[in-house]
């Protein structure tokens, strides 16, 4: 499993280096704020390409069901057409 915690932007300023190097080493990842509310993460390469990975996975997905029901809105138009002229 991995570490999620908070972190003030002047915090992670100040300790940049030494946070950048926890993070990219771990499975800790920072959620930022800046002025007290959720502004940005910060996550290791692996997280990133893990979460890259779930966007193109669920954009190939949502592209299959849209092709899916234009199938099905294609036949079913082909259908209409065919009982009209039968």
């Amino acid at each position: 499993m991995f570490e999620q915690e908070w972190i003030a932007a002047s915090v992670l300023r100040d300790n940049l280096s030494k946070t950048l190097a926890e993070v990219a080493h771990s499975d800790r990842r920072l959620l930022i704020t800046w002025r007290g509310a959720p502004a940005a993460a910060l996550v290791s390469l692996s997280d990133l390409k893990l979460l890259e990975e779930f966007h193109r996975d669920s954009a190939e997905q949502r592209e299959l069901r849209h092709q899916m029901h234009m199938e099905r809105f294609r036949r079913a138009q082909a259908l209409e057409r065919g009982s009209l002229i039968g």
